[in-house]
């Protein structure tokens, strides 16, 4: 694999020999103005970000600092090459910000295996960052299909009429009568989720929406709902903790609800799938999946 390598300093002399002796990397060289390296980083995107120094000032001291500091570049490992003093100078003014400290007197190829076995572990790193992440999101989705599927089955046993093949609506529409639009709470402090459904599903039900778990506590002492699609993280008061009220309030407890989240994390789900919701579906929202939960509910 080639590294993307940005380079800068005051030592041109080891720089060229960096540029000449080394393989497997594609090197780019900036100057010392701050915008001429901010600009390369945003460019180049490299994997490492090369500093040769002998004696390190307060004003480059500072600007690697804000490299670190800036989220964006959080992907740039910063290699400080330097004598003993110089290394030891920048740690003491700016520790933990270098990801790695090379001590001269060294060969460029010692530079170059170091730089390349560092970046290698990263790499690797990241790799099993990023699998975990998928295996806990597709743990997490099988969980909350289970959960959804055991809840549908649970809410088909105890409300379906013995004998009976269609819903009273089914039996109302079949004689002409017009049925009221069933009644759906939505809770989400995102007023861009809270348009977007509501957008999506006015058509076909009463929607009303709400901010926060408080909110919407004060609309069930006086309404109620047929449904109600909960966020399981808010910032004044998670779903879970407005779970718990609505489930100990007598007047809501019957009320089903459904949790949209973006928590992936197979604890946090084990913890609310115990507490029986009627479904847990994962952000970003398929609202096919989201409809067919909906309508198997409460149709």
């Amino acid at each position: 694999m080639d590294y993307k390598i940005l380079i800068n300093g005051k030592s041109p002399a080891l720089i060229k020999d960096f540029f000449v002796h080394t393989a497997g990397f594609k090197c780019l060289s900036t100057s010392d103005i701050w915008e001429d390296i901010s600009t390369h980083i945003e460019v180049f995107r490299p994997d490492a970000y090369l500093c040769f120094y002998e004696q390190p000032d307060d004003t480059m001291i500072s600007q690697i600092q804000s490299i670190k500091n800036n989220a964006k570049y959080n992907d740039v490992n910063i290699v400080i090459v330097g004598d003993q003093e110089s290394c030891d100078t920048f740690y003491k003014k700016a520790p933990f910000v270098s990801a790695l400290t090379i001590k001269k007197p060294t060969t460029t190829q010692a530079m170059e295996a170091q730089i390349k076995k560092y970046l290698g572990e990263k790499n690797r790193e990241k790799a099993e960052a990023e699998k975990a992440r998928i295996n806990a999101e597709a743990a997490a989705r099988a969980a909350a299909e289970a959960a959804a599927k055991e809840a549908e089955e649970a809410a088909a046993a105890s409300t379906a009429p013995a004998g009976l093949g269609v819903s009273l609506d089914d039996l109302k529409k079949s004689f002409g009568e017009t049925t009221e639009k069933k009644k759906l709470l939505i809770v989400d402090d995102d007023r861009n989720v809270l348009k977007m459904l509501k957008s999506a599903l006015g058509a076909d039900y009463d929607v009303t929406s709400m901010v926060n778990g408080k909110m919407a506590e004060k609309y069930l002492e006086n309404k109620t709902a047929d449904l109600i699609l909960l966020d399981y993280e808010m910032p004044e008061e998670p779903g879970p903790e407005v779970f718990k009220k609505i489930k100990a309030n007598y007047k809501t407890k019957n009320i089903p609800v459904v949790f949209l989240t973006g928590v992936s994390d197979a604890e946090k789900i084990k913890e609310v799938l115990a507490m029986r919701p009627r479904g847990y579906l994962l952000k970003p929202i398929d609202m096919k999946k989201l409809r067919s939960t909906i309508e198997e509910i409460i149709g």
